[in-house]
């Protein structure tokens, strides 16, 4: 290099740099666990914003999140959290829509029944739909079903004929 020459250094920003977006779904007792349930492999150009974005996840709501900026040295995670969403699950009579009673349970939760409903004249045979033995990721109604024990009882009056008196007097 001769004398009086000057050397110039030029970077241009990475433009796959890699960052990470880590999922976390919260448990039934509503913590989180310290690894992620999934993660993505994304990348970006260095100093610019990531492109996280949530995921659809049945039964799970996410919560808010920031967008970070991508750092040249791929250390960059953002982090997502959801929350276990909760649903009604509701009991009720198949012949009067009566209802029974309504519980709330956390997504993927135990279901207890309630004790099987009586009425007089017919025997309980069971809820229709089934109930689950876990909460399903929606609101559920099931209906009591019913077998009648007892029959019905018709009286018939051979005097009395669709309204009309026999035998007709003139």
């Amino acid at each position: 290099m001769e004398p009086g020459n000057h050397l110039y250094a030029i970077w241009a920003k990475g433009t796959g740099t890699p960052y990470e977006v880590h999922h976390y779904l919260e448990r039934l007792e509503g913590a989180y666990l310290a690894v992620p349930d999934e993660k993505d492999n994304l990348r970006g150009e260095t100093g610019a914003w990531t492109a996280a974005a949530a995921k659809s996840y049945d039964g799970f709501t996410p919560m808010g999140f920031a967008q970070e900026m991508i750092k040249a040295d791929g250390s960059t995670v953002v982090k997502i959290f959801y929350t276990r969403n909760s649903y009604l699950l509701t009991y009720k009579d198949s012949l009067s829509a009566e209802v029974y009673a309504s519980q709330t349970y956390k997504y993927g939760a135990a279901v207890t029944a309630i004790a099987d409903p009586t009425k007089t004249g017919y025997t309980f045979t069971g809820w229709s739909p089934t109930v689950p033995d876990t909460m399903p990721p929606g609101a559920l109604t099931v209906y009591a079903q019913w077998r009648k024990t007892t029959p019905d009882t018709v009286v018939f009056d051979p005097n009395n004929i669709n309204g009309k008196r026999w035998p007709r007097s003139r």
